[in-house]
C-alpha cells in the first residue's frame, strides 16, 4: 500500500497552509460573542481544524496504491523445428510399428507432456524453419527449406509487447542451415531444453555432398571437376553418375560406391564461351532413405583462354617479388616476367635464360597485356616503343604503368600514353589511398559489391611509399583514387586509340598483400625473395582482386556496356529472395542520374515477372537493385532495360537458377554437438534417445513467476471524504446553533 499526493505544490507551502489554517482556527474560537466552557470550546476548535484538514487533504489530490501478488506457472515455449529434414523416418515411437519420421515422433513428445504436465505450465506451441510460426504438431508438416535455428530464437526472445519465455523446449535434429558461431548463441536466451532427434539407426543413404571446380575454365581445354559423395551401407555397388548443362546430358558414368565419403573425378571441356549452370546427379538406390541430397548445382563461366602478360621491370625490388608470386598463383594469367640486371640484360627468373623484349610486333602482339615497372628515358628502344605504342592504339591491347624509384618517366613515345603529367617522386613519405566518385564504381577498384564496404576496405588498406606527384591529368583521363594526404592521383586510367592504359603512381602496392602490420626488416621475414615467398606467405584477396581485376579490365578489347546486370549468387534454394542488381554508368564509368529501369524474370513453364528496379541515388549512384521470390524450381532468365527521359540507353541480360533441394539433405544425422552446446551454454539440459523419458523430471526446476497488480484509488475525489468534510462542518454548525453563537 502506498499513498502520495499529486498535487504540483512545494512541501514547504503545503506545511506553511496547513499551520496558518490550524492557528486561524484557533484564533477564530478565542474571543466569541456568548461565554461558553473551555471543553466546548476546544471541541468547536478541533472540528474546525479537522474541516481545515480534510479540504486541504481533497486539494493535495491524494492517491492510494494497492499492489497484490499473484504466482503464476512457468511460461514454457516448445519450439519444433519444421523444415524438410526432420521429415526423414529414423525415428521409433513406442507401440507403432515402423520408422516413424522426426516431426511424428516429436509431435508424440508434445502431446505426452500436454497431457502429463497438466496446467503446471503455460504452453505456447511455435514451429520454425526459416522464421517462427504458431504450428499444431497434429495437422502441421515438415515442409520448410531451411533451418535457421538461431534467428528463431531470437525471435522468441525478442517479440514486441511479449514477455519472454522462463524457458525453451527444443525439438529439432539440430541441422543448421545458417552459418553460426556455436559458442555464441544469441544473447538473452532462457534455459534451453533441447531433444535430439536423428542419427538413431544405421540409414541408407547415397549423398552428394559437394562439387569442387574452379569457376572461370577454357574454351577447349579440359576442366577437372571434383564430385564428392557420402555413401551409407552401399559398399561395392554400382551407381550412375550423370552431368547434365541445363537438360543436355554431358555424360553419364558408372561408379563403384564406397563406404563413407568418396571423391571422384570427371572432367569437361567447354565448347563455348559464356556462363553455364551445371547440375551433377547419382542415380537413385532401392530402399535409400531420401533422394533428396543426391545431386548439386554449380556454374561455370568459359572464356576464350588465358590472358597472356608481358611483364617488364627494370629495377629489382618487393613490387616485382610479390606481382611475380602473384602471377605464379593466378591459374587464368600466363605471364612472362622480365628482369633487367644490373649490367643491362633482361633476366627471366621461369628458365634462367637471358630473353630479349620480343623483336617482332606479331610476337609482341600475341600478348593481351603489357606492364611497364621502374621506367626511365632508356629502358626500351625507340622502335620497342613505337611498338608498344601501336600495340595499345591499333592492336587493342592494354598497358600499365608501375610507378619506380625512377618515377614514371618514360621516353617521348610512350608519353602520350599516359593519363597524367608526372612530377617529383615522394621517397618514403606514408600515405593511404581514397576512391574517387569514378572510382566507387569502377570494376578495377571495385573490392566489394556494396559501394560502403568497398569504400571503407579502401580507407584501411595499408599506407604506401614512393608516391610520384601528378602535375595534371589529361583530358579524357579518370582518377580512380588519389593519395592522402596530398590528394595526388594514385591511380588513372584513359583510353587510347583501340586499347587501354592505366598508371599507378607508387611502387609499394606490396603492403597490401602483406597486411597492415609489416616488420620493418622485411628482407629477414622473406630471405628468399620471390621464391621464398610461395610458401611462407598466403595472398591477401585484396591484393590479388585489385590486381585480377584491373588486368582483367585493361586487356578487355570489348566496348563498355553502359549498363549490366547481375545477381548476387547463381544458384539459390526454392523460396529465397534472389537479389538483382543493376549498375548503369556512362562508357567512362561515371554514374547516370535519373534512369528508370524496368525488366522480367521468365522461366519455361511460368508466368513472366515483370520488376522495377529502385536506388540510384547517394552512395549507391548508378547501382539500382530489386529482390524478387521466383514461384518454382527452374533456370530463369533475366532481361532488363535502362530509360532516362523517353530514350532506351541499352539493355542487359543474366540468368539464374532455382534448386527445389534445399540444403536441409546435404547431413541426416544429428547435429548432437549444437543441440547440447546450446542447452549447457543456456543452463538448460540435452536429452537424447535414451534420455526422453526425464523431461518432465528437468522442466520442474524451472520457476514461475510472480505477477505484481497495481490498483489505484483517488481518495480526493471519493464519496467517503465528501461526506466526512459534511459531517465535521455540520456537527460544529449545529453546536454553534445550540450555543448561540449563530
Amino acid at each position: 500500500m502506498d499513498l502520495r499526493f499529486t498535487a504540483p505544490w512545494s512541501p514547504w507551502i503545503i506545511i506553511g497552509i496547513t499551520i496558518a489554517a490550524l492557528l486561524l482556527a484557533v484564533f477564530s474560537y478565542q474571543r466569541t460573542s456568548r461565554p461558553i466552557s473551555r471543553r466546548i470550546k476546544t471541541l468547536l476548535v478541533l472540528l474546525r481544524s479537522l474541516t481545515i484538514l480534510t479540504l486541504i487533504f481533497a486539494l493535495l489530490a491524494p492517491v492510494l496504491t494497492l499492489s497484490t501478488k499473484t504466482k503464476e506457472p512457468p511460461q514454457l515455449t516448445v519450439l519444433i523445428d519444421t523444415s524438410e529434414s526432420m521429415s526423414i523416418e529414423d525415428e521409433i515411437i513406442p507401440d507403432q510399428e515402423g520408422p516413424r519420421s522426426r516431426a511424428e515422433a516429436a509431435g508424440y513428445i508434445i502431446e505426452k507432456l500436454l497431457k502429463e504436465a497438466g496446467d503446471k505450465y503455460q504452453v505456447e506451441i511455435l514451429g520454425f524453419s526459416s522464421s517462427l510460426t504458431t504450428f499444431d504438431p497434429a495437422k502441421g508438416s515438415p515442409q520448410g527449406k531451411e533451418t535457421r535455428l538461431y534467428h528463431s530464437l531470437k525471435e522468441v526472445s525478442n517479440r514486441p509487447g511479449r514477455d519472454g519465455p522462463t524457458g525453451i523446449l527444443l525439438l529439432s535434429d539440430g541441422l543448421e542451415t545458417d552459418k553460426i558461431d556455436e559458442t555464441r548463441p544469441p544473447r538473452g536466451l532462457p534455459p534451453i531444453y533441447a531433444v535430439g532427434f536423428g542419427g538413431t539407426r544405421s540409414v541408407k543413404d547415397i549423398n552428394l555432398a559437394g562439387v569442387e571446380a574452379d569457376e572461370l575454365a577454357y574454351l577447349g581445354r579440359e576442366l577437372p571437376v571434383k564430385v564428392k559423395l557420402a555413401t551409407s551401407d552401399y559398399p561395392g555397388e554400382e551407381a550412375l553418375l550423370i552431368l547434365k548443362e541445363g537438360k543436355r546430358e554431358v555424360l553419364r558414368k558408372v561408379i563403384q560406391l564406397k563406404e563413407g565419403l568418396e571423391e571422384y573425378m570427371i572432367k569437361i571441356t567447354p565448347g563455348q564461351e559464356g556462363r553455364f549452370q551445371y547440375t551433377v546427379s547419382v542415380s537413385e538406390k532401392p530402399g535409400e532413405i531420401t533422394a533428396g541430397n543426391n545431386y548439386a548445382n554449380f556454374s561455370l563461366r568459359v572464356v576464350k583462354s588465358k590472358i597472356r602478360v608481358l611483364y617488364c621491370e627494370g629495377e629489382p625490388g618487393w613490387e616485382y617479388a610479390f606481382l611475380k608470386r602473384f602471377f605464379d598463383r593466378t591459374k587464368d594469367i600466363e605471364a612472362t616476367c622480365l628482369l633487367r640486371n644490373k649490367e643491362g640484360d633482361y633476366y627471366c627468373q621461369d628458365d634462367k635464360k637471358k630473353p630479349a623484349f620480343p623483336a617482332k610486333r606479331s610476337d609482341l602482339f600475341a600478348y593481351d597485356l603489357i606492364i611497364l615497372g621502374g621506367l626511365d628515358a632508356g629502358y626500351l628502344t625507340k622502335d620497342q616503343q613505337e611498338a608498344v605504342v601501336e600495340f595499345v592504339s591499333e592492336h587493342g591491347g592494354g598497358l600499365l604503368f608501375l610507378a619506380g624509384i625512377a618515377g614514371l618517366q618514360p621516353g617521348t613515345e610512350l608519353a602520350p600514353l599516359l593519363p597524367i603529367m608526372p612530377g617529383e617522386v615522394r621517397q618514403r613519405e606514408p600515405t593511404r589511398i581514397s576512391l574517387t566518385l569514378e572510382g566507387r564504381n569502377h570494376p578495377i577498384t571495385r573490392l566489394d559489391p556494396e559501394p560502403e564496404i568497398n569504400g571503407q576496405l579502401w580507407e584501411e588498406l595499408p599506407y604506401l611509399e614512393g608516391i610520384t606527384e601528378t602535375r595534371s591529368v589529361k583530358p579524357g583521363a579518370i582518377v580512380l583514387a588519389n593519395s592522402r594526404p596530398g590528394n595526388q592521383a594514385f591511380a588513372a586510367i584513359q583510353r587510347y586509340g583501340q586499347g587501354r592504359v592505366m598508371a599507378l603512381t607508387a611502387n609499394s602496392t606490396w603492403r597490401w598483400d602483406i597486411g597492415p602490420f609489416i616488420d620493418k626488416d622485411i628482407e629477414a621475414e622473406f630471405p628468399a625473395g620471390a621464391d621464398g615467398l610461395k610458401d611462407q606467405k598466403q595472398p591477401n584477396e585484396v591484393y590479388i582482386r585489385f590486381y585480377r581485376q584491373a588486368i582483367r579490365w585493361l586487356s578487355t578489347k570489348a566496348d563498355l556496356k553502359p549498363i549490366d546486370v547481375f545477381t548476387d549468387r547463381d544458384v539459390y534454394q526454392e523460396g529465397e529472395k534472389v537479389g538483382i542488381i543493376a549498375a548503369v554508368y556512362d562508357q567512362d564509368y561515371r554514374p547516370i542520374e535519373g534512369v528508370t529501369i524496368s525488366g522480367e524474370i521468365s522461366s519455361q513453364g511460368q508466368d513472366t515477372i515483370r520488376i522495377g528496379l529502385t536506388g540510384g541515388q547517394g552512395s549507391r549512384l548508378g547501382r539500382y537493385n530489386s529482390q524478387v521470390v521466383p514461384p518454382a524450381p527452374g533456370k530463369y532468365k533475366v532481361k532488363i532495360t535502362a530509360e532516362k527521359q523517353g530514350q532506351v540507353l541499352g539493355e542487359a541480360e543474366t540468368g539464374f537458377i532455382v534448386e527445389e533441394k534445399g540444403v536441409e539433405f546435404l547431413r541426416l544425422d544429428q547435429n548432437r554437438h549444437l543441440l547440447s552446446s546450446l542447452s549447457n551454454l543456456t543452463g538448460g539440459s540435452y536429452f537424447g534417445t535414451e534420455d526422453r523419458k526425464k523431461i518432465l523430471t528437468e522442466l520442474s526446476g524451472l520457476k514461475g513467476s510472480t505477477r505484481v497488480t497495481t490498483h489505484q484509488i483517488e481518495l480526493w475525489d471519493r464519496w467517503l471524504t465528501f461526506f466526512l468534510f459534511l459531517v465535521l462542518i455540520g456537527t460544529e454548525w449545529i453546536l454553534r446553533k445550540k450555543y448561540g453563537l449563530i
